[in-house]
């Protein structure tokens, strides 16, 4: 909103920032006469400026009058030429000096202003316009609308990334771009299409056959769509994609770079006192490279619950394939939790983000062939929520016996099913959800997740997800639990920072 009230003259000097005060420069003497002058020095130039920057407005000024001086400055939006103070009634009796004015330009209306300073003595006036003008540019808008949840890209197909955006200007772009982690300025990027944004914001999309912008295959693993937003003024803004892409296939079944893990390629039981696993990886180097083989529970590899099971083997450049024999350790040999893993490999060149290529299938980590186990896969980042907001749930899960079901609880400390409990006590937010469907639903889709809405009767604090699944109704001990990789805050309403 563009502050139209004019400022009371009697404004103190404060108002002009560092740059006060207006005359600060020791005077030549008792000289007096009639004789004023301003000039603004800067900005001397036409340029644009992002909205909710600061611009300086710098000025000197002569004041031989004899009289007190009164300045004030003020901008011009050139648009309907309304004017808008933003200091003024600022006084002196000093005969020289200079200043500067840092206009915030938070709350204005986008648009060319010009920039006027004025002073007034000794019923003189002396009032000069910059000779450069100001155009205060909003960024451009953009933001995904697909895909909304993760999907999966076959060799042959396609996947529609589409989004809204738009840029008033004209002169915004966007680069559409997939990653296989969540840092999208690391250099490991591929860049998928790029495109001019409309002056009109509007719904735009492309459609991925996974390939980069010249047409060369990506790997198979998982990706995620982002956005880099630029007009050539606002600092370019990256945004994140809705949802996650897993490529798999290629002509040859694992991409053209040939990096990538190739067994399990489909979901596998590993029961506790199995054989060791055998993990098969291939590689497309030109140099050498150390590996990590790493275990994960949910499909975000950057969020810090994975366990590494491989520590930094030598994999030299004329290496094709390798294969590590899992016997259920973590790289300190220390048995692994029961669970659903994912298996992943990190790739580390010596310099750059490492590249990551993971498995198709998942491995179901045992104690028996019946036991159930459920990994949550959401909430994956820190959210803070107010009453009323609603938290997303989701989940994987296998049953064998098709007799489990699955409850979700919260509680404001990060150890599921407490014997003793040590703070407040796990609430029970979700009961009895099957965990296997019938034949039509399968148990995927919409039985996996939850929404649970925030009520205001919620004590304002962190608080942990955790699942439990088990077979026999209403028991104490479940079959298999699982902590969501990130917590959620409840703000309370009374902050209002």
């Amino acid at each position: 909103m563009r502050n139209g009230v004019l400022l009371a003259l009697a404004l103190t000097c404060p108002l002009l920032g560092a740059g006060c005060p207006l005359i600060d420069l020791d005077p030549p003497g008792a000289a007096t006469g009639e004789t004023l002058a301003i000039s603004v020095l800067d900005p001397s130039t036409d340029h644009p400026v992002p909205l909710g920057n600061v611009v300086p407005i710098e000025w000197t000024a002569v004041n031989l009058t004899g009289s007190e001086a009164i300045a004030t400055i003020l901008v011009e939006f050139r648009p309907d030429m309304v004017q808008t103070i933003l200091a003024g009634g600022v006084r002196t009796d000093e005969t020289r000096g200079s200043g500067v004015y840092e206009w915030d330009t938070t709350g204005f209306e986008a648009g060319q202003y010009a920039i006027i300073v004025s002073l007034e003595a000794g019923g003189l006036l002396s009032r000069e316009t910059a000779a450069g003008r100001i155009t205060l540019d909003v960024p451009p808008s953009f933001e995904f609308t697909a895909p909304a949840t993760d999907t999966t890209l076959e060799s042959g197909e396609t996947v529609t990334i589409s989004w809204v955006g738009g840029d008033p200007d004209g002169n915004g772009s966007v680069q559409i771009g997939v990653d296989s982690d969540t840092d999208h300025e690391n250099g490991n990027e591929t860049i998928i299409g790029e495109q001019a944004l409309p002056t009109v914001s509007g719904n735009e999309s492309l459609e991925w056959d996974g390939t980069n912008s010249v047409g060369v295959s990506v790997a198979e693993g998982l990706y995620r769509p982002f956005a880099v937003v630029s007009d050539g003024v606002s600092p370019a803004q990256i945004v994140n994609g809705l949802a996650r892409i897993t490529v798999v296939g290629g002509e040859d079944g694992v991409g053209p770079t040939q990096t990538a893990i190739t067994q399990p390629e489909e979901d596998t039981d590993f029961l506790v006192g199995d054989d060791p696993l055998t993990i098969e990886f291939t590689f497309a180097a030109h140099e050498d490279v150390l590996i990590d083989l790493k275990i994960d529970t949910d499909d975000d590899h950057a969020n810090g619950n994975e366990t590494t099971i491989l520590s930094q083997r030598l994999v030299s450049s004329d290496t094709d394939e390798d294969s590590f024999d899992w016997d259920g350790t973590d790289s300190e040999a220390d048995a692994v939790d029961d669970g659903i893993y994912r298996i992943f490999m990190v790739i580390n060149t010596g310099s750059g983000q490492p590249e990551t290529a993971q498995a198709s299938g998942l491995v179901f980590r045992r104690a028996d062939e019946d036991q159930p186990l459920i990994a949550l896969l959401e909430p994956c980042c820190v959210q803070t929520l107010n009453p009323g907001d609603y938290l997303s749930i989701r989940w994987r899960d296998d049953d064998p016996s098709g007799e489990a079901t699955i409850r979700i609880t919260i509680d404001d400390d990060n150890s599921p099913n407490e014997t003793l409990e040590e703070g407040e006590a796990e609430i029970e937010i979700l009961a009895d959800r099957i965990a296997e469907g019938d034949e039509e639903d399968e148990g995927d889709g919409v039985l996996d997740t939850f929404t649970y809405q925030i009520p205001s009767s919620l004590v304002p604090g962190t608080y942990y997800v955790f699942g439990y699944i088990q077979r026999a109704p209403g028991s104490v001990v479940p079959d298999h639990q699982s902590m969501a990789p990130a917590a959620f805050i409840v703000k309370d309403p009374a902050d209002t920072e």
